[in-house]
């Protein structure tokens, strides 16, 4: 194996190893959280300042059983799981309606409005010698 090899085995071993101790780490911080993901989810969004929007267990039982009449299993459960990293891909690339683009205007209406005023009190000002 040349040396480069093995620094490269090295980093690789490095990043798994630091992937997997923030996996620990997640799963004690969901523990604090008495096992409720989503709660620890909502919390870290709210620390962080982001936008978030999931779909959980319980929504997916919710929406199977009133649109589907259908009880959520575990098994189905576990299928729905391993396909939840799309979700994100999924409402980025919505076209119509752009969900994020909507939630968007919808929040800066009032930014919008008050730089609409600012704009209309500049062109007044301007329009006067």
């Amino acid at each position: 194996m040349s040396t480069s090899d093995s620094q490269h085995t090295a980093g690789e071993r490095t990043m798994t190893s630091t992937i997997a101790t923030r996996r620990a780490l997640l799963r004690e911080l969901i523990a604090e959280y008495d096992g409720d993901a989503t709660k620890a989810l909502l919390d870290l969004a709210d620390i962080g300042e982001i936008a978030i929007n999931y779909l959980n267990r319980e929504w997916f039982a919710s929406y199977l059983a009133e649109y589907h009449s259908v009880q959520l299993t575990d098994a189905g459960w576990t299928e729905i799981a391993a396909q939840l990293d799309g979700y994100d891909e999924h409402v980025c690339d919505y076209e119509f309606p752009n969900v994020q683009n909507e939630f968007a205007a919808k929040v800066v209406a009032g930014l919008l409005k008050v730089d609409d005023e600012n704009n209309e009190n500049q062109e007044e000002d301007t329009s006067h010698p």
